[in-house]
Formats: structure tokens, C-alpha cells, sequence
């Protein structure tokens, strides 16, 4: 279930990034990739093949998750779910 965590994670990563008005997304996805992916390669030859298989589905999942929360992220700024609605017109808000 180490998966499981990881990809909560990167859901939570991805839809910060995708919700920022800011652009961090350039720079933060690949240092999280590099940090992520190479203290994993890293070690990989270090481990035996039981873990092996969980480290790979801990960082696929950590990958999937950040790309699927970067979209949805990215879908909720986009539409301005988060915000309040947009006024119709000068004259149906003043009265």
C-alpha cells in the first residue's frame, strides 16, 4: 500500500502545482521528478527484487497521480470553480 501514499502525494503535488497562478509548475515537476526518480535509481541496485517492484510502483503511481492532478488542477483554475461567480451585467447587479 506504499503506492497508494505515494500517489495521494503526487495527486497533491500535481494539483497544487495546477491550481498556482504562478509559474512554479516549470520548475518545481522537474525537481520533484529528479529528486524522486533519481535517489530511486540511486539505490534500485541496492535493493532485492521484492522491493525493486515496490519502489517502481511507488514512482509510477507518484508520476501518474502528479500528471492527473496537474490536469484537474489546471481544469478547476481554468473554469474558476474555487472563486466567486462572474457578474452577469452592470444592470442586473445593481439592483
Amino acid at each position: 500500500m506504499t503506492w497508494l501514499a505515494f500517489g495521494f502525494l503526487g495527486f497533491l503535488i500535481g494539483n497544487l502545482t495546477g491550481l498556482s497562478a504562478s509559474p512554479i509548475a516549470s520548475v518545481l515537476i522537474p525537481t520533484l521528478f529528479t529528486l524522486f526518480g533519481g535517489s530511486l535509481l540511486a539505490y534500485f541496485s541496492k535493493l532485492d527484487e521484492a522491493l525493486r517492484i515496490v519502489s517502481s510502483r511507488c514512482l509510477a503511481a507518484f508520476s501518474l497521480a502528479c500528471l492527473i492532478g496537474v490536469y484537474c488542477g489546471i481544469a478547476v483554475n481554468a473554469r474558476q470553480m474555487l472563486g466567486p461567480p462572474p457578474f452577469q451585467s452592470v444592470a442586473a447587479s445593481s439592483r
